[in-house]
């Protein structure tokens, strides 16, 4: 079930009626199987399962104009981290610029950060 049907199945209002389906306002190399970060909490230490569409579904996405926003109206962003299987000799400086780009983001927007989740690319294979 697709987030859009999944919303109105439910009686979710996502203002989905007067506005564009959620996927069509994804950037295009944004998928809604995709990983996001999410805070992990202490008594669950993976953050596996956080997909795009679920953290959407979460916000009460809805799209306009071809861009998303949650329902407090605030534009949310995508931001892909990097990914490694043996880090570069200058990861640290990678990694602390990209947390750079990330916090100046979140002054304006809502900032989803996708993840390497080797766990969804896995399942994607069986």
């Amino acid at each position: 079930m697709t987030f859009v049907a999944l919303c109105l199945f439910l009686g979710v209002n996502l203002f989905v009626a007067a506005s564009q389906p959620v996927e069509r306002c994804l950037p295009a190399n944004i998928a809604l199987s995709d990983s996001v970060l999410a805070p992990v909490s202490e008594s669950d230490r993976t953050a596996a399962g956080v997909t795009v569409e679920k953290k959407l579904f979460e916000l009460n996405a809805y799209c306009k104009e071809g861009k998303l926003f949650t329902d407090t109206h605030k534009e949310i962003r995508f931001y892909r981290t990097s990914c490694w299987g043996n880090p570069p000799a200058d990861y640290l400086e990678i990694l602390k610029r990209e947390r750079a780009e990330v916090n100046e983001l979140r002054k304006q927007y809502l900032v989803l950060e996708l993840s390497c989740n080797v766990y969804n690319d896995l399942r994607k294979l069986q």
